[in-house]
């Protein structure tokens, strides 16, 4: 899962990146989901603070027992709604964002080719010699059949049907 500060900050290599991978990935519904969060969670962190500031002012007025400590108080009281509102915008939106990243692909690292089909591949090294053999050589359940050592057909009444 990519970094969305990474994304953010780099939106032309992760697009470029993706077009390399040769998939299509719109960066505008991130982009857009990853500002709100940090809009949303701006105004939240802003309120919590003013709620804190205002929290030592009321005690200070109790302390004082001045009458305007409850009008503090009911204040701070809708600012606590303002702030829960926040919170679950937050968590809608942090949720939205998370589904948005997971749906972007890695980004290959630079030393990998960019190819657009199998026969542009690289390869990279060989270890021994292909073997070649005087016949076709058979897939190893054909040759488990053959030798008795692999039952499908038993082994599908076994495991009984949606097994995986």
């Amino acid at each position: 899962m990519l970094d969305p500060k990474f994304v953010r900050e780099h939106i032309d290599i992760v697009k470029q990146a993706i077009a390399d991978k040769g998939e299509k990935a719109d960066l505008g519904p991130f982009l857009e989901l990853d500002a709100r969060r940090r809009e949303v969670l701006k105004q939240a962190e802003a309120l919590k603070a003013e709620r804190n500031t205002v929290s030592e002012e009321i005690a200070k007025l109790k302390k004082a027992k001045s009458p305007d400590a409850d009008a503090k108080i009911v204040e701070m009281r809708e600012v606590g709604e303002r702030i829960k509102a926040f919170d679950e915008e937050l968590r809608a939106v942090e949720e939205k964002l998370s589904e948005a990243t997971l749906s972007l692909p890695n980004i290959p690292d630079p030393s990998v080719p960019i190819g657009k089909t199998e026969a542009e591949n690289v390869v990279e090294r060989v270890a021994g010699e292909e073997a070649k053999f005087p016949f076709a050589p058979k897939p190893h359940w054909e040759i488990g059949e053959q030798l008795g050592i692999v039952d499908f057909e038993r082994g599908v009444k076994m495991s009984g049907t949606r097994f995986y």
